[in-house]
């Protein structure tokens, strides 16, 4: 019995040198899609290709936000032929060991500035009460290899037959590529929306000590 005590003891003492996890640590399915999902994002290669559709820019930035607790959260800014569409945040949720939620919630205390940095340290400062979400517009991903994503992703903004059009979406290390829904705010296409991936990611929040993104 003392034998069997001290081999479960040096057994976890192994593991957690190989893998650090706080407590406030996200899962690893969430750090794997925070890795993924992350910088700076447009459709300016399929314009370029002659694909007749409007001209996206997105940039997705892991942050901090007191209000939602120790929840991982990212910002979404995007933008449509230079104006911009829309600042909302994502609170992930891992569902079970390949299946995640994402909540988007629209601030509705907007900030003055719209600069990153300026919306960054607007969000530090904003109560739970400043969100709005509803519950018929998460998205559930299914991981399907480390750094692929798959689901449906309601268009909240737009409602027929009492229910919200969604983009069928799969999101990797380099792009995220949607359908076109005929109900969808944007320009309708029959090609597929792919947004690529341009730059540096943003550094991610709450990883354990040992994760490492592999997305390059």
């Amino acid at each position: 019995m003392k034998s069997l005590t001290m081999y479960v003891v040096i057994l976890l003492i192994f593991c957690t040198q190989f893998y650090q996890v706080k407590s406030d640590d996200i899962p690893k399915i969430i750090a794997d899609f925070t890795c993924a999902y992350n910088g700076y994002y447009d459709d300016g290669i399929q314009i370029h290709e002659g694909v007749d559709r409007d001209y996206v820019q997105i940039i997705i930035t892991p942050v901090i936000v007191p209000s939602f607790g120790n929840s991982s959260v990212l910002l979404i800014q995007a933008d449509e032929n230079g104006k911009m569409r829309m600042i909302e945040i994502l609170v992930l949720n891992a569902t079970g060991e390949n299946t995640l939620t994402v909540t988007p919630y629209n601030v509705t205390e907007q900030p003055n500035e719209k600069s990153t940095s300026s919306i960054v340290k607007h969000l530090l400062t904003l109560k739970r009460e400043d969100f709005s979400t509803s519950t018929d517009c998460q998205l559930q991903l299914t991981q399907t290899s480390t750094y692929v994503f798959t689901g449906q992703w309601p268009i909240c903004v737009v409602t027929k037959n009492g229910k919200h059009p969604a983009y069928n979406v799969t999101f990797s290390c380099t792009d995220v590529i949607s359908t076109t829904p005929p109900e969808g705010p944007e320009k309708y296409s029959a090609v597929k929306i792919d947004l690529f991936r341009r730059g540096l990611k943003f550094p991610q929040k709450n990883v354990p000590v040992n994760y490492v993104c592999e997305c390059d």
